[in-house]
């Protein structure tokens, strides 16, 4: 779940979620997958999970954006494969067992 300060607008140049995720009873994970750093030109974005107990793991994303708000035609390729990374880490599988 995220929770946000109630301040009606949410800044999109630059976040940071946690999560925190829990093994089902009497289950632990196996372990956590790689931490994943992406950057194109002004745009980062980093995931990262952290085993904190054998049942217990922390999940961090960040994603900054230094406003720049053109790009070229030729950097379509590379923010183009920027996005695909971060889709791909967002759908990473977390096993327990």
């Amino acid at each position: 779940m995220r929770i946000l300060p109630d301040t009606g607008t949410i800044n999109t140049d630059a976040y940071e979620t946690r999560i925190m995720v829990f093994a089902p009873e009497d289950m632990k994970f196996s372990a956590p997958p790689a931490s994943v750093f992406v950057k194109f030109k002004d745009l980062e974005y980093s995931l990262r999970v952290q085993l904190i107990s054998p049942a217990k793991l922390q999940v961090t994303r960040k994603f900054t954006n230094d406003r720049q708000q053109f790009y070229a035609a030729e950097d379509y390729d590379g923010l183009r494969s920027f996005f695909e990374k971060i889709v791909k880490a967002e759908q990473t599988f977390i096993g327990y067992q």
